[in-house]
C-alpha cells in the first residue's frame, strides 16, 4: 500500500510540475529581403480550430478562422502574396485576406484547377502588395465571413516575394533553368520517363 501511494505522489507531482512550465515561443520565420519565402501551416505560431491538419503539410479549412506566423523581416518593403491551396466548389467568391499591422490584401476565392481537375491545388498570385515592416512582425492569413460549417479550402502555403528584388529573383531562375543537363539523350535511347503526382501537386 505505501508503494503504491509513493507512486500516485510521484505521477501526481510530475504532473503538476508539467502543468507550470511554460510553453515555448514559436520561433520566428526569417524573411528574406532577395529571396521568396514560403509559410507553411505546420510553421504558424497559432490557428483557429477550423483549420485542422491533414496528410502532408495540408491543411482543411471550414468556415472563418485565421492562421498567423511570427516572423523576422530582413528588409522592410513591398511583398508580392501567393496563396497555396486548393478551393473547395462551395466555397467560391468568399472573401479571404492577408494582413500585417495596417497593411492588408485581400482576395475573393476562386475555383482552382490542374492536372486533377477541379479543387486541384494551385498557387494563386493575390493583387497588391502587402507592405511589410523590418524587425519582429506577424502575417495574418484569414476568412472572415464563411458560414461556420462551409468548407472553404485547402491551405499549403503563403508565399512571400520581395517586390525589389524580383528582377534578380527571376534572373536567377532562368540561368539555373539554362544550366540544366540536355534531356536528349534519354529521348534518343528510347526510354519511358514516368512522373508521379499526388493530389497536393501543384502545376507550373
Amino acid at each position: 500500500m505505501r508503494i503504491r501511494r509513493g507512486t500516485a505522489l510521484l505521477v501526481l507531482a510530475v504532473l503538476v510540475s508539467l502543468a507550470g512550465t511554460a510553453q515555448p515561443e514559436p520561433t520566428a520565420i526569417p524573411v528574406k529581403g532577395d529571396v521568396p519565402t514560403f509559410l507553411y501551416g505546420g510553421g504558424a505560431a497559432s490557428m483557429d480550430n477550423c483549420v485542422r491538419k491533414q496528410a502532408g503539410d495540408s491543411f482543411r479549412w471550414t468556415g472563418s478562422g485565421q492562421i498567423t506566423w511570427k516572423v523576422q523581416v530582413d528588409r522592410a518593403g513591398d511583398y508580392e502574396v501567393a496563396l497555396g491551396h486548393a478551393a473547395e466548389p462551395g466555397a467560391v467568391g468568399q472573401d479571404l485576406q492577408v494582413s500585417s499591422g495596417s497593411s492588408r490584401v485581400r482576395y475573393t476565392l476562386a475555383m482552382t484547377k490542374g492536372v486533377f481537375g477541379n479543387k486541384s491545388y494551385e498557387m494563386t498570385p493575390i493583387k497588391g502588395p502587402l507592405c511589410l515592416e523590418a524587425g519582429a512582425q506577424s502575417i495574418a492569413l484569414s476568412i472572415p465571413n464563411a458560414p461556420k460549417a462551409m468548407a472553404a479550402l485547402d491551405f499549403r502555403s503563403l508565399g512571400l516575394i520581395p517586390v525589389a528584388a524580383k528582377a534578380a529573383i527571376e534572373a536567377e531562375r532562368q540561368e539555373a533553368q539554362r544550366a540544366r543537363a540536355s534531356t536528349e539523350w534519354i529521348v534518343k535511347a528510347g526510354y519511358g520517363l514516368m512522373f508521379h503526382w499526388t493530389s497536393q501537386s501543384i502545376g507550373k
